[in-house]
């Protein structure tokens, strides 16, 4: 997509953010209370710029689920469309669990802790919404989306190796979950790299003699490609748009010039290949009778092809 628009514009917004990030950062030891709001707000601001304008975007809330728990304070709320206006106007920093879409963590400076306590606090707010059934897109993905963004990264050392400590990050968070639906979806550092989540429903013979289902949390982008904010936006317009079918044409587009487009993270084929595109980052595999209902196993068997077919629920990939 070199020389695209669309590149061209997102490279603006990076320029815009790495900017931000110098201007807040040296006032942050003065004020760290203000130089986190200041962050969080260029984050609000960009989402805002992402999502249709029907979607509320909020800062610094918590969720609260139908049975009175209320999450730890979050960063960056987007609300649905239905949310009752009213309720966003009293502001009372609160937000129904089953009406918040996706959820963010906003650091100006990553560190491994981050990354943890967000899959923390993503598999918490998993259990204030109702489980979804019915399909392997429904069962292995919780709502609402949780990501963590980052303006930047704190190892810049001589030697530090910051993509390899993400991923150290995200293993330790995978290997702890109790279910692929409680797992982060997102890691957006804006000068360094994306990571998302990535499933295949059924992968059996030949790879795996049980079938089983595979999750992997990727970097898609790097600075060498100068996309992990069109990385970010498409991930978050993906999960968006199971949803909310009006936004399918504008995600498919951002897929088209992202990393699934380039064939660096979508399989062109079959499971097989799947496993063996997948780029460096960490993956895990559940036993299918853990992670699926029996009758969700069953048509699956039946209907796995290892072909592409999107937007479909039971497809071999799903992310």
């Amino acid at each position: 997509m070199e020389g695209h628009e669309l590149q061209r514009f997102l490279d603006q917004m990076a320029v815009e953010l790495a900017d931000e990030y110098e201007r807040i950062r040296l006032r942050a030891t003065e004020d760290p209370g203000t130089a986190g709001d200041e962050g969080e707000e260029n984050w609000a601001n960009l989402i805002r710029e992402i999502v249709p304008a029907s979607y509320p975007v909020v800062t610094k809330g918590r969720i609260l689920s139908a049975d009175g728990r209320a999450s730890p304070q979050i960063d960056v709320l987007v609300l649905s469309p239905a949310y009752p206006p009213f309720l966003v106007r009293k502001a009372k920093k609160v937000y129904l669990a089953e009406a918040v879409v996706a959820a963010f963590e906003c650091k100006l400076t990553l560190k491994t802790k981050h990354v943890l306590e967000a899959a923390r606090t993503a598999a918490l707010v998993r259990t204030m919404t109702d489980r979804r059934s019915g399909d392997p897109e429904a069962e292995l993905f919780g709502t609402p989306f949780y990501g963590v963004l980052a303006h930047s990264h704190s190892w810049k050392g001589q030697g530090s190796s910051p993509m390899t400590n993400v991923r150290s990050a995200l293993s330790t968070a995978l290997d702890s979950a109790q279910h692929p639906r409680d797992l982060l979806n997102l890691v957006c550092v804006a000068d360094l790299a994306t990571w998302t989540l990535m499933t295949a429903p059924w992968v059996g013979p030949p790879v795996r003699e049980e079938p089983q289902v595979l999750t992997s949390i990727s970097a898609v982008s790097s600075t060498l490609q100068r996309r992990p904010l069109l990385d970010m936006m498409e991930a978050l317009l993906f999960r968006m748009a199971w949803q909310d079918p009006s936004m399918r044409g504008v995600a498919s587009y951002f897929a088209k010039m992202g990393a699934r487009g380039q064939g660096e993270s979508l399989p062109v084929g079959s499971v097989k290949e799947l496993m063996r595109s997948l780029p460096g980052g960490v993956s895990r595999h559940w036993p299918t009778d853990e992670v699926l209902a029996p009758a969700t196993r069953r048509e699956l068997m039946a209907k796995s092809t290892g072909a592409l077919k999107g937007w479909d629920p039971w497809d071999v990939f799903l992310a």
